[in-house]
């Protein structure tokens, strides 16, 4: 599996990483007389180191030499880098290149996407906001009767139809079960709806999954939960089918695995070509499903 998945930051850890940054802070020798949050993502890690350390907090305008400026995250560094002759303390640290903070609590590579809880869905105000451009943008009125609470309610529903990147994958097959079967066992028309990661508009229909244990098992309601933890996200059908194929392989260790993917998607039908009859289907067999019981597996679904 190739996909990353964001790294979401809760409350705790937040509070964690400030305790741990106050103690780098503290064993450095390193003395500081106050501290300035950066606007926005500084603003919780500033209030609790604050509390930590015993510092004030500062606006820009009373910035010193010994004022110790925290954010969030240092990410391309641009940011930090302006107030680069002071020491710097960021709760995640993402391999920048332009700037290299003074105390991190964590480090991650470049490419995953760290969400903090003030980024949360809880927290939409900004998100409305650009949902309303957004409605400007195709020339309708945001403010108009109707439609003045669509922004949350779109932000409410994207949330759910991606909440597939915020589950856990270990919580599936935490709970596997033995078994001297070494039968095909064949799970049809697992129902999924997902969305096109070029449009962003939706495709669905449905999963076939067959798999021949080698061992174990797992409860029958847990491919449908695995189904939507791939489905519910950003998609492209081809790679759902692998990404499913790829983590009961891992996870579970079967003798083979086969995973065929029947969509519809309304990229094509509602726009482009305008085809609404066309589906498409796609399919990933891994193991001995690649060869040996491979049209069994087609004959049991109908393809």
């Amino acid at each position: 599996m190739t996909d990353v998945a964001p790294y979401i930051i809760d409350w705790d850890t937040v509070i964690a990483h400030c305790k741990l940054l106050a103690k780098q802070i503290k064993s450095s020798g390193k003395k500081y007389d106050s501290i300035y949050p950066i606007p926005r993502g500084g603003a919780v890690p500033g209030s609790l180191l604050s509390v930590e350390l015993k510092l004030p907090l500062v606006n820009r305008n009373q910035i010193t030499s010994s004022t110790l400026i925290v954010d969030d995250i240092a990410d391309s560094g641009e940011t930090l880098h302006k107030y680069h002759g002071n020491g710097s303390a960021v709760l995640v640290e993402k391999n920048c290149t332009n700037y290299i903070s003074t105390f991190n609590a964590d480090k991650v590579e470049g490419g995953v996407w760290v969400v903090f809880p003030w980024e949360q869905p809880d927290i939409e105000d900004d998100n409305s906001y650009m949902i309303r451009r957004l409605i400007e943008m195709i020339g309708d009125n945001p403010n108009r009767e109707g439609i003045t609470e669509t922004p949350q309610r779109y932000i409410k529903a994207l949330m759910e139809l991606t909440s597939g990147y915020r589950q856990d994958e270990a919580e599936i097959f935490e709970k596997k079960f033995k078994s001297n079967n070494d039968q095909l066992v064949v799970i049809p028309n697992i129902e999924y709806y997902s969305l096109c990661e070029h449009h962003i508009l939706p495709f669905f229909g449905h999963i076939h999954i067959e798999y021949v244990p080698a061992g174990e098992v797992l409860g029958l309601s847990k491919f449908s939960r695995l189904v939507d933890m791939y489905s519910r996200r950003l998609q492209l059908q081809e790679r759902l089918a692998e990404q499913i194929a790829d983590s009961i392989m891992t996870n579970l260790r079967p003798l083979g695995v086969g995973v065929v993917v029947e969509g519809k998607h309304l990229c094509v039908a509602s726009r482009g070509i305008k085809k609404s009859g066309s589906g498409f289907i796609t399919s990933c067999l891994l193991g001995i499903l690649r060869t040996s019981t491979r049209d069994e597996f087609l004959h049991f679904i109908g393809k």
